[in-house]
């Protein structure tokens, strides 16, 4: 299918793909599962330029950004951000779906939520079915609090930060995404959830300085560019400064 316009312009044509993809993703999908249902939809992109309007219809970007937190890993990141840009254009690399961007700052937030734990997490509410809600929403399953979780939440946000950084610095159609406000607060919600977590711990690991040290780097470039709002930039500078001493 993938090699072949015409077969894809077939399957199209006689199934609803948008709401297949979605019936195959469900609501919590394997990292498997979601990963070829990423690999899906990133064909119907290449073969179809009505695809992303049509996906939106039905929802199914708000949806990809409400579940692909809850499974994000290794194999599902090359996969979202290979969906966010192209890099055989010849000017370099492009963004190519803006509308992946909000699952990706929503992995990264949770993946923050989980290392910037602190013993014990201040903000974490539970229910009466004994469910864990952190700051943005999320549930968390109280057996993922562990060392474990907290390495993995760690390498998983640090490479998302690694790639949004080079993306800023080599990538002028991607610093266009943060003229949407709704993406630059997006970002600022989770810095600023992080440091103020930090800021109440006791003792403070060099993994967390090494992930707040990225954090600052890309609020940096975003409060000297010159397509995120003024009011935002404000909002981000203190955080700056507070980062640095967290």
């Amino acid at each position: 299918m993938s090699g072949s316009t015409e077969c894809y312009t077939r399957f199209a044509v006689a199934l609803p793909v948008t709401r297949i993809y979605l019936l195959l993703l469900g609501d919590r999908p394997s990292s498997f599962v979601a990963k070829q249902v990423l690999n899906l939809i990133a064909i119907s992109l290449n073969k179809s330029k009505s695809f992303s309007r049509k996906f939106e219809l039905v929802s199914g970007w708000t949806i990809l950004k409400t579940v692909l937190p809850h499974v994000w890993d290794d194999n599902i990141h090359p996969v979202a951000f290979g969906m966010l840009t192209d890099q055989t254009q010849d000017q370099g690399t492009v963004v190519a779906c803006s509308h992946i961007l909000p699952a990706i700052l929503g992995s990264l937030a949770r993946m923050l939520v989980i290392v910037a734990k602190v013993s014990p997490p201040q903000d974490i509410e539970v229910n009466e079915h004994g469910a864990w809600y952190g700051p943005f929403g999320f549930e968390i399953i109280s057996s993922l609090w562990s060392n474990e979780q907290d390495e993995r939440s760690m390498a998983y946000a640090e490479a998302i930060l690694e790639e949004l950084v080079l993306l800023q610095s080599s990538c002028p159609t991607f610093r266009q995404l943060f003229e949407s406000q709704q993406a630059t607060q997006s970002f600022i919600q989770a810095f600023r959830s992080f440091v103020t977590r930090l800021a109440s711990a006791n003792e403070i690991s060099q993994n967390h300085i090494r992930i707040c040290e990225k954090l600052m780097h890309f609020g940096l470039t975003l409060s000297l560019d010159h397509a995120v709002a003024g009011p935002q930039k404000h909002e981000v500078r203190p955080l700056l400064s507070f980062s640095l001493h967290a």
